[in-house]
């Protein structure tokens, strides 16, 4: 009796370092949007999920309750998630990850959706000008009557930075500093409230 323990013992050991093992191989998946994650009201997005060839399917989960919201069959390498006509519900912070037979893989790093055109925008300037030299500074300022608790900054369709808003005459505003301009900073920017 003891060597049949020992073996199913051994045997579960052993089964269980493997599967740790084959986890642990999985490469991380990346989420991005096509086109872009900033998605006008009613319009349509698709999010690509890159994992591996060897994945038996995809899931796309939303952040904030940890909600299995679509699933997908493997196209080559990746997973896609199509949505037709977003709407406020579908913002947030959203990840993906694939399962290769009865295994999962780590969750990729997550991706903000953000879902344009529900409030009126804030105004953006650039002080002291939109026109600045190279080596100085200028400050991009969001402002908004509108309250909320932060405002998001984005270049040419990436987001590169947020702030916490702060109270501000009658509304509320944010800073973002650009220490030393330089040819990588010229661009379009944008920015949100959330």
């Amino acid at each position: 009796m003891t060597h049949t323990l020992s073996v199913l013992l051994c045997l579960g050991l052993c089964l269980g370092q493997r599967m740790r093992a084959q986890a642990e191989t999985f490469p991380r998946p990346s989420l991005r949007a096509e086109n872009s994650s900033l998605v006008p009201l009613g319009r349509s997005v698709t999010l690509r999920c890159q994992g591996s060839l060897e994945a038996d399917d995809y899931r796309l989960e939303k952040c904030s309750a940890r909600t299995k919201i679509m699933n997908a069959k493997p196209s080559g390498i990746e997973g896609k998630f199509h949505m037709p006509s977003v709407t406020d519900k579908d913002a947030g912070t959203h990840v993906c990850l694939y399962r290769h037979s009865s295994f999962w893989s780590e969750r990729s790093d997550p991706l903000e959706l953000v879902v344009t055109g529900l409030y009126d925008p804030p105004s953006l300037s650039a002080l002291p000008s939109p026109k600045v030299t190279s080596g100085h500074k200028v400050t991009l300022q969001c402002q908004s009557e509108t309250w909320f608790t932060m405002y998001a900054l984005y270049k040419d369709g990436q987001r590169i930075a947020q702030d916490r808003a702060l109270p501000h005459g009658r509304g509320i505003q944010a800073k973002f500093l650009i220490p030393a301009m330089n040819a990588t900073h010229e661009g379009t920017y944008q920015c949100y409230t959330f």
